[in-house]
Formats: structure tokens, C-alpha cells, sequence
């Protein structure tokens, strides 16, 4: 997954820190790293004006968040697919990427805004643009602090 047109000096960062360290000590010891740092999830900040792209694993799944700032545009958000035979949207709504080593599913995203405590659905899905693939949002509050646009990717055989 590439997003098209992003900032490529967006600020990436690790987000919820979890507990112990990581060593990797492979090769020659001037490259050993010790004591590093392990997170729940990896946030790059402003792939797009007012949109942060955050990555995390949930229940063997790669999941990803896109966080969308009240003033920015959820039309920013272009995806390509390197290495993609295909694309196409299935009935549920899943996007189904056909690669020479089988489909690789993106679940249909789960789009919603949060209104205080609450996380308030909004329609949209996946719309397919030539070899590109954007959001269909309907329905956002602008004056709402944060939406977020919700999928995961799992491969099928």
C-alpha cells in the first residue's frame, strides 16, 4: 500500500509504549541496538494535510487507522497498491487485491466520528479510481473533533 501525493517527511512515531525492551544482535557489534523501545502502534503524522495514518495489530490482523482532523479533506487519501493484478470492491464491501501470490483482503472500513464519549457511524466504503483506491465519506460533521476511517488486511489463498 502507497498513499499517493502524501508528505514523505511525515513524522513517524511509536504510540502507546509497551512494557520491556528489544535487542538485535545480528552482525558486527557497531550495529547491535540494545534497550530499544517497543510500541502498541505507529503513528505517522500528516501523511496528508490534517490526516495521521496509524498502524496496529489487532487479533493476528493489521489494522489501520486514517484520523481526520475536523478541517481536512478525507478526499485526500489516495492509495496504490504495488504489485496489484487487480482491484475490485466485492458485495461486502471489502476490497479485494489480486497479486500474483493470491488476493490480499482490505476489510470494508469502518468510518465513524467521535462526539464526545461516543463513536457515531458514517456510511462510506471503498471507491476504486483506475488503479487507485479513495473513500467515500457521506455524512461527516465537519465541526466534530476527530473521524477516523477504520480497515484491516488479512491474505486469502
Amino acid at each position: 500500500m502507497r498513499l499517493v501525493e502524501a508528505d514523505a517527511a511525515a513524522t513517524i512515531s511509536g504510540v502507546d509504549e509497551l512494557p520491556g525492551r528489544s535487542h538485535s544482535l545480528v552482525g558486527e557489534s557497531s550495529r547491535w541496538r540494545r534497550d530499544v523501545p517497543t510500541f502498541a502502534r505507529v503513528r505517522y503524522a500528516d501523511v496528508y494535510p490534517g490526516i495521521s495514518l496509524v498502524f496496529y495489530g489487532h487479533e493476528g490482523q493489521l489494522e489501520y487507522d486514517f484520523v481526520v482532523a475536523p478541517d481536512a479533506d478525507p478526499d485526500a487519501v489516495v492509495m496504490a497498491f504495488d504489485g496489484a493484478q487487480s482491484l475490485r470492491v466485492d458485495g461486502s464491501g471489502d476490497l479485494v487485491i489480486a497479486t500474483d501470490r493470491g488476493d490480499v483482503l482490505m476489510r470494508r472500513p469502518l468510518i465513524y466520528q467521535e462526539i464526545g464519549p461516543e463513536r457515531r457511524p458514517i456510511e462510506g466504503g471503498y471507491v476504486l479510481d483506475g488503479d487507485r483506491v479513495r473513500f467515500r465519506v457521506a455524512g461527516r460533521d465537519r465541526a466534530t473533533r476527530w473521524s477516523s476511517i477504520r480497515s484491516s488486511a488479512t491474505r486469502r489463498s
